[in-house]
């Protein structure tokens, strides 16, 4: 009881080192770094800790009751922060248990606690997804599965029931995982406890069967048929490629890992892994792999004179198991044929796809070989002491997290942040794109709306674009440093109606001082991206296009719009038509000009300008010899709005 106490107290204060900028502020600071960028997945959580929601797709029981409760009397960001961190001291406890029950010595079992507590898997998933580092369950529910295939008793099989329920219940890929693995732990273990445990491995068998079943009654009753599940919540095949292991994530260091440097960022960038980085932060560590095969080696020579010999088999098998089952499918795995479990299970299981992580029992393996290892070195002289410390401390290099703080704001950037603190009525555009999901984990967080970008609004680039913003109620615009659009801004200095509030290292916010327009282009179709080339930027149109143009006043305006054009590969005629009546046709060359159509009458509210271009789309590609497919037509540069009010007779003509 005393080494249990003890190692959960160093593993807590390990824990409390990294989170200690987290404890400064855990009301805006949320633990782990984000690897991959922002995702809305955390976010999402705390929402819904906040807000709880049994119905949502990412329910829990455990973990979500357990937040919400949490987040009660606190907040969601704190329900969090505590959720995340309590799972570091209480793996590092029930590993050490596991440990200890195999007859390893105090101190080997702490350092195989410590080291399954901090697998990089452990802490890269720390920073995204509250569910996934329940790790805590896994040692607890092996412990008490192995003590009831030595003795079977009633007490042992509550136990055992209640930790598989805390392990599926808190997070449901340990669930599926441990299904997948415990077939493994009956076989390998069973062959350890001898004939004589024929009985308890029975009892064990039912016990299992039993929870299972009523398992099922619960999934039934909660979502339906296990299909009604598969439908609703099941993920392309695609992505189990990214979503698997990769065989030498399992021997690279965490990617951000300050002895990696910048190779390795690139190393996963050219494999195209994206957001699946996370899910390959699988490191064993050659200390660590080098301590197992010492202890499979003495086990295999004299397994009596083997420190913690009794759990080699199962720890063995349990994580070459898990390694084989954690692969993606060909061609990713590697030279050699592979299982493809994930392949094999998705029909069945659809709405599971990240069998990557399947390499936590692989590291909490690897700890408990390696600590093996380690005690049996430890008996063997002076020597091998020297070497197995060497080892450990090689092992130490690899898989301490550094830098030992890690931390993120729950806003994106500085400007956000300075925001948040500005006490008068605002309204920000985020200049960034992003989808729905994380558009809500940022405005969540601000104190008065905003957006990001968006049909109306699709980029910070456009003509006009300070009168567009005061017309649509805003009054702020925050451009991410290195953008293209505060490329652009910075060369060219701000348009009239754009002033620099604030600038930061990772953004600028400007506020926005200009008159609303009278009218503007509220939705685009039809168009590809903003581009920029020298001191033009522009948007290139497709074989068709439209624009939704809105007249925000009460009265009809007079306008003329002036354009900047020009056409791809040869001269084109343009049709523009006003709510489907042709207004203009303008000859486009292939050199930019300046084009005025008008005069229009819009009255209040919406109006479509269709624009239709003449003769076949041209596909760059097929001149230029490179991957653009596009099929376009006309380029519109610059253009501005002139209005005027309507005549009292041009009212009248129109019927308004």
């Amino acid at each position: 009881m005393r080494g249990a106490l003890a190692v959960t107290a160093v593993a807590l204060g390990l824990t409390v080192c990294m989170a200690a900028p987290v404890l400064v502020a855990p009301a805006e600071r949320l633990f782990g770094h984000e690897i991959v960028g922002r995702h809305h997945d955390a976010y999402t959580m705390v929402r819904l800790f906040e807000e709880p929601s049994p119905g949502h797709a990412f329910f829990q029981p455990v973990t979500d009751r357990v937040g919400a409760a949490i987040a009660r009397w606190s907040d969601g960001v704190r329900s969090f922060n505590l959720l995340v961190l309590a799972t570091f001291p209480l793996a590092a406890l029930f590993a050490f248990l596991l440990a200890r029950h195999f007859g390893l010595p105090d101190w080997a079992a702490a350092l195989a606690a410590l080291a399954f507590a901090f697998a990089p898997s452990h802490v890269a998933h720390s920073a995204y997804h509250p569910h996934i580092v329940q790790v805590q369950w896994i040692p607890l529910y092996l412990l008490t599965l192995v003590r009831c295939l030595e003795r079977w008793t009633p007490g042992r099989a509550v136990l055992l029931l209640v930790s598989g329920c805390l392990l599926v219940l808190s997070n449901l890929y340990a669930g599926l995982f441990a299904g997948l693995l415990t077939p493994v732990v009956l076989v390998s273990y069973r062959s350890q406890a001898g004939v004589g445990r024929w009985s308890a491995w029975r009892a064990t068998v039912l016990t299992l069967v039993s929870g299972g079943l009523a398992g099922w009654v619960y999934l039934r009753v909660r979502v339906g048929a296990v299909g009604d599940l598969a439908e609703r919540f099941a993920f392309p095949q695609a992505d189990l490629q990214r979503y698997s292991a990769r065989w030498y994530s399992y021997l690279l260091p965490p990617v951000d890992h300050p002895l990696a440097g910048q190779r390795l960022w690139t190393f996963w960038r050219d494999r195209q892994i994206a957001d699946g980085l996370v899910e390959q932060q699988l490191t064993l560590g050659v200390g660590l792999l080098a301590l197992t095969v010492v202890a499979v080696l003495a086990w295999r020579r004299r397994p009596a004179d083997t420190v913690g010999g009794g759990g080699v088999p199962l720890f063995l098998a349990l994580g070459v198991a898990a390694v084989l089952a954690s692969l993606a499918p060909p061609p990713a795995v590697g030279p050699w044929p592979a299982p493809a479990v994930p392949t094999m299970l998705y029909p069945i299981v659809p709405m599971f796809r990240a069998y990557a992580r399947l390499g936590i029992f692989a590291q909490l393996m690897v700890a408990l070989l390696a600590a093996v290892g380690a005690a049996t070195l430890a008996r063997r002289g002076r020597g091998a002491r020297v070497s197995a410390a060497l080892l450990l401390l090689v092992a130490a290099v690899e898989l301490t997290p550094f830098p030992p703080w890690r931390w993120h704001h729950v806003l994106p950037t500085l400007g956000h942040q300075w925001m948040a603190r500005q006490p008068t009525p605002w309204r920000l555009l985020d200049c960034s794109e992003a989808p729905a999901a994380v558009a809500r984990s940022i405005f969540h967080f601000l104190p008065q709306p905003g957006s990001l970008l968006s049909e109306s609004v699709p980029d910070c680039a456009e003509p006009g674009l300070s009168a567009k913003l005061a017309a649509l109620g805003y009054s702020h615009l925050l451009l991410h440093r290195g953008s293209a659009e505060d490329g652009w801004h910075s060369g060219r200095g701000l348009p009239a109606g754009l002033t620099e509030a604030r600038r930061f290292e990772d953004s600028r916010v400007l506020r926005v001082s200009a008159r609303p327009a009278a009218i503007y282009v509220d939705r685009w179709q039809g168009f590809s991206w903003r581009e920029y080339a020298g001191e033009r930027t522009f948007r290139w149109l497709g074989p068709s296009g439209e624009w939704w143009l809105v007249n925000r006043g009460r009265s009809p305006l007079v306008v003329w719009l002036d354009l900047e054009l020009w056409s791809v590969g040869k001269v084109r005629d343009l049709l523009l038509a006003l709510d489907s009546e042709v207004t203009a046709t303008l000859r486009v060359k292939p050199e930019p000009g300046h084009h005025r159509v008008g005069p229009l009458l819009l009255g209040p509210g919406r109006h479509r300008l269709t624009w239709q271009p003449q003769g076949p789309a041209t596909v760059p590609g097929e001149i230029l010899g490179s991957r653009d497919n596009r099929r376009l037509t006309v380029a519109v540069g610059d253009w501005r709005w002139l209005a005027a009010p309507a005549p009292a007779q041009a009212v009248d003509e129109d019927g308004a």
